[in-house]
């Protein structure tokens, strides 16, 4: 589905912008019920894939930011900081979320997807070397 187009004048090339349809489908029918996009959140900030890299992270979604009064903050899941050495002590790496194994950040994107704000789920996160379960209320992303 074409969103925009852009002409410059005097010019004879054209920039499209699209979105894909499979991303339409899932869009639309929320759009149509509640007037905007219904989508969980956890509540957490995310480190991407070359970072997760650069730290010798091979499986899961390694959390480098809580949001204040978010239902991961609630839930107790740990960030990413910073020892009093300066050494960096690492966050609660997320390795399943409800029954989806995450093992990139975008499986947890992807996982989230399949449930809704209000879900009562159990996230399986790495946290200095052990497994640890923890129950957690999705919230609405609004």
């Amino acid at each position: 589905v074409e969103t925009a187009l852009i002409i410059p004048s005097g010019a004879y090339s054209e920039i499209g912008f699209s979105i894909p349809v499979d991303e339409l489908k899932w869009v639309v029918p929320d759009l149509i019920e509640f007037g905007k996009l219904q989508r969980p959140r956890l509540g957490v900030e995310l480190a991407n894939q070359q970072i997760m890299q650069r730290l010798g992270l091979r499986n899961g979604a390694l959390v480098i930011g809580v949001a204040p009064n978010s239902a991961a903050e609630a839930a107790g899941i740990r960030p990413t900081g910073r020892y009093n050495n300066g050494s960096i002590r690492l966050g609660d790496i997320i390795l399943k979320l409800g029954e989806y194994e995450v093992n990139t950040t975008s499986d947890l994107v992807l996982a989230l997807e399949r449930y809704e704000a209000g879900n009562l789920i159990e996230l399986v996160v790495e946290r200095e070397g052990e497994q640890v379960y923890i129950p957690i209320t999705l919230e609405d992303a609004q």
